[in-house]
């Protein structure tokens, strides 16, 4: 029995590892510029002409 609970929290621990490393991925593969994109401060920098040239 305590085989098995130990099998069980070891499998716990591998699941949970994988799934902070998916997370880790999706946070990376979002770039900053794209997070900027989805708020409210680049309309703000616009309307007082502070917009950066990104060169896109």
């Amino acid at each position: 029995m305590a085989g098995m609970l130990q099998i069980i929290t070891y499998l716990l621990a591998v699941y949970l590892v994988v799934k902070g490393i998916e997370v880790l991925m999706i946070a990376l593969a979002s770039s900053r510029q794209d997070r900027r994109h989805n708020h409210i401060e680049p309309e703000i920098e616009r309307r007082n002409g502070l917009e950066r040239r990104t060169g896109t």
